[in-house]
C-alpha cells in the first residue's frame, strides 16, 4: 500500500529505512483493520460490553484532555482568555455563612454545588490575577510563579469537570474539590520562598522605615491574597466535609490520594453531631484552647497554663477549624520567641499564660496568650501583624521547612487575616525586656452575621 507510494520514488538515498517504516505501517493498519472487525464482532453479540467500552473510551478522553495541560503552561489558550478576560473581572457573590447551615441532603448539596462552581472560578481567577500582577517585581519571582501555576491547574481542572446535576454526579465533582484541597493544602511555604526571594533581589539584610515607605504597596497585597485565600479556602473546605458527610463516602476511598490525613474530618473534642461541613452549631471557644495547649505541650515540651476568666459552658457557631489554627499561630509564635531567647542568651524557656475571657453579656470573647521571653521594640510590634514580620530574619528562612501556614514565619500576619474573615480580630502588644500579649478577639454571635 504504502511501498510503491510518491515518497517511496522519490527518496532513493532513504528507500531502506523508508522500506522498513513502511513495514511497520503496513502492520499497524493490518492491526487496526482486525481489532475493528473484532470489535464489531463483539458489538454484535454483546451489546452491554459495547455500551462499557463506549464508556471506557468517554474517560480516557477526559484523561488525554487533562494531560495536554504542562507544568510550564496549565491553561490552555482558551482557559487563559477565560480566567483573565472574564471570571477574574466578574465580581464575586457574597456567601452567608448562616445559609451554609441548611444543607443537609444530596438536593441541598446539588444546588449549593453549582453556586460554588462559579464561585470558585471566579475567587481563583481572581486570586492567580492578583499574584500575576503582584507590585515591584514580585510576581517575577519563582516561589510566586509557582504559586500562581497552583490556582491555574486548579482553574483548569474545575473548568473541565462538570457540574452536578444529580447525585451520581457529585461524586466526580467530589473528587476535583478534594485533589484542589490537598493542592492549596499548603500556600505558606510558597508564598514565603517567594518574598524571601524578593528581599535577597533587593539585597535587604534587614528592613527599616524607608524600606517600607518605598515598598508600600507590598503590605496591601499580601492582606489582600491571605484575605482571599482564607474565604476561598473555608468554601472548598466546608464543601468537602459536606460532601464527605452526606455522600457518606468512606476513607479508604479517598484515602489513597490522601495519605497524610488531610481530607479526613477533625472535631477538636466537639461532638460530630453538631457539624454541619466545617461549621460547628455549639463551638467551644475553651475545648479548641484545651486541644490546642494539649497538642504544643507534647510537640515542645512547653510549661503552658490555661486560665478561664468566666463561664466555662458557653458557645457559639464557629469555624473549629479556623479558630484552632489561629490559637496555634500564637502558641507557636511564643514558643518560638522563648526559643529564640534560649538561642541567643541561653536564659530557659519561661512559662506561658493562656488566658480566656468569656460571660454570657459579653459581645466579644477574647483569648490570649502571654509570655516573658523579654519582649520586642516598639519598632518591631509594630510589624507583627504586617508581611514586613517575615524580614526580622530573612537567611533563617531561605531553607525552612514549613508544612503549614501556623508553623510559618507568616503566622501571625496570616493569622490576623483569618480572624477578620470569622469576623474577629487579633492584636500584639510587646513591653521591651519583658514579654508579649496576642489577643484574639471573637463575636460572641460567632459566625452569625458574617459572610464570604
Amino acid at each position: 500500500m504504502f511501498r510503491s507510494g510518491f515518497l517511496c520514488r522519490t527518496l532513493p538515498l532513504l528507500s531502506q529505512n523508508f522500506a522498513e517504516l513502511a513495514d511497520r505501517l503496513d502492520s499497524f493498519e493490518r492491526e487496526f483493520i482486525e481489532l475493528k472487525a473484532f470489535r464489531q464482532a463483539v458489538e454484535a453479540t454483546s451489546p452491554k460490553v459495547a455500551e462499557a467500552a463506549t464508556e471506557f473510551l468517554k474517560d480516557h478522553k477526559q484523561e488525554v484532555k487533562a494531560l495536554r495541560v504542562t507544568s510550564d503552561n496549565p491553561l490552555t489558550s482558551d482557559e487563559f482568555t477565560e480566567l483573565n478576560q472574564f471570571y477574574a473581572k466578574q465580581k464575586g457573590k457574597v456567601v452567608p455563612c448562616e445559609n451554609l447551615l441548611f444543607i443537609n441532603s444530596p438536593n441541598d448539596l446539588i444546588q449549593h454545588s453549582e453556586k460554588i462552581f462559579h464561585q470558585y472560578l471566579v475567587r481563583v481567577s481572581k486570586l492567580a490575577r492578583h499574584l500575576n500582577n503582584a507590585p515591584y517585581g514580585l510576581s517575577q519571582m519563582p516561589g510566586i510563579q509557582e504559586l500562581k501555576k497552583h490556582y491555574q491547574w486548579s482553574f483548569h481542572d474545575v473548568r473541565n469537570t462538570a457540574v452536578p446535576v444529580d447525585k451520581d454526579s457529585l461524586y466526580p465533582f467530589d473528587r476535583v474539590v478534594r485533589r484542589v484541597f490537598l493542592r492549596h493544602y499548603n500556600v505558606s511555604d510558597l508564598l514565603t520562598k517567594g518574598m524571601t526571594e524578593f528581599a535577597i533581589r533587593e539585597q535587604w539584610k534587614s528592613v527599616n522605615d524607608e524600606a517600607m515607605r518605598t515598598h508600600e504597596d507590598l503590605q496591601p497585597f499580601f492582606e489582600e491574597f491571605c484575605l482571599k485565600r482564607v474565604r476561598l479556602r473555608f468554601l472548598v473546605g466546608n464543601y468537602m466535609y459536606l460532601s464527605t458527610k452526606i455522600l457518606d463516602i468512606p476513607k479508604a476511598k479517598y484515602g489513597i490520594d490522601d495519605p497524610d490525613d488531610r481530607c479526613v474530618p477533625v472535631f477538636f473534642d466537639h461532638d460530630p453531631a453538631d457539624f454541619v461541613g466545617k461549621i460547628c452549631k455549639k463551638c467551644s471557644l475553651l475545648t479548641l484552647a484545651k486541644c490546642a495547649v494539649k497538642e504544643f505541650q507534647a510537640k515542645y515540651d512547653a510549661e503552658i497554663e490555661l486560665k478561664l476568666a468566666g463561664d466555662a459552658d458557653l458557645y457559639f457557631v464557629g469555624n473549629p477549624y479556623i479558630t484552632h489554627d489561629i490559637i496555634s499561630a500564637m502558641l507557636d509564635d511564643a514558643i518560638i520567641a522563648n526559643t529564640d531567647r534560649e538561642e541567643l542568651l541561653g536564659k530557659p524557656c519561661t512559662k506561658l499564660e493562656v488566658t480566656l475571657a468569656q460571660t454570657p453579656t459579653n459581645k466579644r470573647f477574647v483569648l490570649r496568650v502571654s509570655d516573658t521571653a523579654g519582649g520586642m521594640t516598639l519598632s518591631q510590634s509594630r510589624t507583627q501583624l504586617s508581611c514586613w514580620s517575615l524580614y526580622k530574619n530573612i537567611q533563617h528562612h531561605e531553607d525552612a521547612l514549613i508544612r503549614t501556614w501556623t508553623t510559618s514565619p507568616l503566622r501571625l500576619p496570616y493569622a490576623y487575616c483569618a480572624a477578620r474573615v470569622i469576623g474577629g480580630n487579633l492584636t500584639v502588644a510587646s513591653i521591651e525586656g519583658y514579654g508579649t500579649d496576642r489577643q484574639l478577639y471573637l463575636p460572641s454571635t460567632g459566625l452569625m452575621g458574617v459572610s464570604l
